[in-house]
Order: C-alpha cells, then sequence, then structure tokens
C-alpha cells in the first residue's frame, strides 16, 4: 500500500511536468534531424502536423453562424541535394475538417495534394529556381503564405538571377 500511496502523491507533479516534456520529445523531428545529420546535409526529411479547434459562435452574420470545428494539416517533405549546386524538393499536404461536415468550406479542407515541387540551381554567380513553392514578397502582403488558414497557397513560379557578391 505504501507503493501506491507514493505514486498518488507524485502523480500530480508528474502530470504537470509531462507537457514540458513534449518540447524536447518531438520523436518525428529528432529523427529528421538525424537523417539530415547522417546524410551530411545531403537528405532533409520535414514532418508537421498541426490541430486546431475554431470555434465561431454567437456570431450573428453569414448563412451558418454557429459553428465549431477541429481543423487538421499535415505536411510531409523531403529535400535532396545531390551535389552542393542542386536542390531539389517537394511537399505533399492534407487539409481536413473532421466533424465539420460534408459540405465544409475549400478554406478548410483539401485532399492530398502537392503543395510544393521545385529545383534550385545555383551554378557559380547564377541563381535558376522554378516549380511549385509558398512563398513571401513584400512581408507577406504582395504575395505571400499566411500559416493561419488549414490550407495555405503555394505558387507557381520560375526565377533566374545573377548574384552581384562582394558588394
Amino acid at each position: 500500500m505504501g507503493q501506491v500511496s507514493l505514486i498518488l502523491r507524485f502523480l500530480p507533479l508528474g502530470l504537470l511536468v509531462l507537457p514540458l516534456q513534449a518540447q524536447w520529445w518531438d520523436l518525428p523531428s529528432r529523427a529528421a534531424e538525424e537523417v539530415t545529420r547522417e546524410s551530411g546535409n545531403r537528405f532533409a526529411i520535414t514532418f508537421e502536423q498541426r490541430i486546431r479547434l475554431e470555434d465561431r459562435t454567437d456570431g450573428n452574420f453569414g448563412a451558418d453562424p454557429d459553428r465549431a470545428a477541429v481543423l487538421l494539416r499535415t505536411r510531409i517533405g523531403l529535400t535532396v541535394r545531390p551535389v552542393k549546386w542542386v536542390k531539389l524538393s517537394g511537399m505533399m499536404q492534407d487539409s481536413r475538417a473532421p466533424g465539420y461536415g460534408l459540405n465544409a468550406p475549400t478554406n478548410y479542407r483539401a485532399p492530398l495534394g502537392l503543395h510544393e515541387a521545385y529545383v534550385e540551381l545555383t551554378p557559380g554567380k547564377w541563381e535558376v529556381e522554378a516549380g511549385r513553392s509558398m512563398m513571401h514578397y513584400g512581408e507577406g502582403l504582395m504575395i505571400g503564405t499566411p500559416q493561419w488558414g488549414n490550407c495555405s497557397r503555394s505558387y507557381d513560379h520560375a526565377r533566374v538571377a545573377y548574384v552581384w557578391r562582394g558588394l
């Protein structure tokens, strides 16, 4: 009986400390960092999952004024650098609104799809980038991908630049 009372005495403290452990015990991130380090920065894996409750109740506007929904977004990506001046990157994104119903708006849900896929070439002073990626221009006010939405944007683009080093 003594061990049970000891466990019950320290259980509240353990429950308070447990959320702090989540700050450093993120196994997918640690595994991705290990892959990047062990490959000499030739491979990088990204994994992001976000769950958010959006509660829009007591609003007296719109066709559906009272709505609460759980928003779920998952991203999985891979970046490969076969040589120092070539970078290939891709990312898949899946956005859902479980419990919202069949008619969830498109800014809440999007099936699994290609979110980013681009190539960067940096031979010498030239830089070439083409594909689909999240971009930010004008601090995101002109062209941007705000991360607060469940389905963020990505843009098809091509860019060629000459880099003046030493100025």
